[in-house]
């Protein structure tokens, strides 16, 4: 999954745990929803 992978590339912290990178996913297609 390359688009995660980029995502992840961007945190200033490698070592991040699953459940920050699935907050920080649900928090940005939330964002996506509420422009449309």
């Amino acid at each position: 999954m390359p688009k995660i992978r980029f995502i992840l590339s961007q945190q200033p912290d490698p070592a991040l745990d699953e459940a920050a990178i699935i907050k920080r996913l649900k928090e940005f297609y939330t964002a996506l929803l509420d422009k449309r």
